[in-house]
């Protein structure tokens, strides 16, 4: 097979577009740059670990999931976190309108992440379970949300971060968090 002669191993990767607004893409560039990584990997870094939170992932279909019958619940086997489909019956069913702050932007910037095929079908599950149009207006909601929250942005810097005069400080403002170059 072509794909193994490029060096790519036996892991298969999935690529996925997703839009976001110059504010976000910033706000992902200069907190790469806090960690120092590519802006695009970071992205992936941010998403795959929310997918992996299961407090986040049971947070996240609270609030967004319509149909109960799609509910995944993550469990760890083997030391890695697996989703399962909750067998629930179709009269469980609430719906509840699908709002989100973190979805309401102009979607001027086109990025690009990648994901192992593990991660594409966490996506796939949690999509599915929140009533979600397509994988790439999750991945929208879990980077915006991660680029927003302190404490994801703090954890992030301290696991990563190597040169303190680059750390990056969130500042709310009307409802609008912006960073501040510490």
């Amino acid at each position: 097979m072509k794909w193994k002669e490029k060096g790519l191993g036996d892991k298969r990767i999935v690529r996925i577009d997703f839009s976001t607004d110059e504010s976000y893409q910033k706000k992902l560039r200069q907190l790469a740059v806090s960690c120092g990584f590519k802006y695009l990997t970071l992205g992936s870094i941010l998403v795959t670990s929310l997918l992996d939170n299961e407090k986040f992932v049971y947070m996240i279909q609270r609030h967004h999931n319509t149909q109960l019958h799609y509910w995944v619940t993550p469990r760890e086997e083997n030391g890695e976190i697996v989703y399962k489909m909750e067998n629930r019956t179709l009269e469980e069913r609430t719906l509840k309108p699908f709002v989100s702050k973190y979805l309401d932007f102009k979607r001027d910037k086109r990025l690009k992440l990648s994901f192992t095929n593990e991660y594409n079908a966490k996506l796939s599950m949690l999509s599915t379970s929140c009533n979600m149009r397509s994988k790439a207006e999750l991945i929208a909601l879990l980077v915006h949300f991660a680029l927003d929250d302190e404490l994801i942005l703090l954890q992030l810097q301290e696991t990563y971060n190597k040169n303190r005069h680059y750390w990056v400080i969130p500042i709310c403002e009307n409802g609008i968090v912006s960073y501040l170059l510490g």
